[in-house]
C-alpha cells in the first residue's frame, strides 16, 4: 500500500520531467523531505498542519470557526 503512495507522489515529478528521470527523482526526494513528518509514527507533520489551518481559519472566518468548535466530531473507522 505504501508503495502505491510513493508512485502517486512521485507521477507529477516525471509529468513534469519527461526526458529528465534524475531530475525528477531529485525534486521527488527533496519534496520527500519536505514532508518527511508527515509519515512518522504519530504524523506530527499532518498534526501540526490541522493545527495551523485550524489557527487561519479562527481568524479568517471567526463564525465558522465557532460553528466547528460547536459541532461534535464524526469519525468513521475504516473496517476492512
Amino acid at each position: 500500500m505504501a508503495d502505491a503512495g510513493m508512485a502517486d507522489i512521485l507521477s507529477p515529478f516525471l509529468l513534469v520531467f519527461p526526458q529528465d528521470d534524475a531530475l525528477a527523482f531529485m525534486c521527488f526526494a527533496a519534496f520527500m523531505g519536505q514532508i518527511r513528518q508527515n509519515f512518522l509514527e504519530g504524523q506530527p507533520g499532518v498534526h501540526s498542519s490541522i493545527q495551523h489551518i485550524g489557527s487561519l481559519l479562527q481568524h479568517a472566518d471567526p463564525k465558522l470557526w465557532r460553528q466547528i468548535g460547536e459541532t461534535p466530531p464524526q469519525v468513521k473507522l475504516k473496517t476492512s
